[in-house]
């Protein structure tokens, strides 16, 4: 559900719906790999910039690790790739990573 509080503005309501499948490829006390797909579906009404119009599928592999005094290793690694819609062609394939320390 998107809001937008500026008055007389009409960009409220849902927006594309996104499904994701996820599983845990090995895990122990102190790391974990995962992997996970996604789909978006455009489902918001782009006239009222609610939603994309791509359909994308996404494949990501996310790594966490335990480092020792209450540090951990956060990591992901991911791509979306437009397969449908009316601006498909328009769209890039977006590679998505990131990291971190908490």
């Amino acid at each position: 559900m998107y809001v937008n509080t500026e008055e007389h503005d009409q960009h409220s309501g849902f927006g594309d719906t996104k499904v994701a499948l996820r599983t845990m490829l090995l895990e122990s006390h102190n790391f974990s790999l995962s992997t996970g797909s996604v789909i978006s579906i455009p489902t918001g009404d782009e006239e009222r910039k609610l939603g994309e119009g791509v359909t994308m599928v996404g494949q990501q592999l996310a790594f966490w690790m335990d480092l020792g005094h209450r540090i951990s290793l956060h990591t992901f690694l991911g791509a979306d790739v437009p397969t449908g819609g009316k601006h498909r062609e328009d769209a890039e394939v977006d590679f998505l990573y990131g990291t971190a320390l908490s």
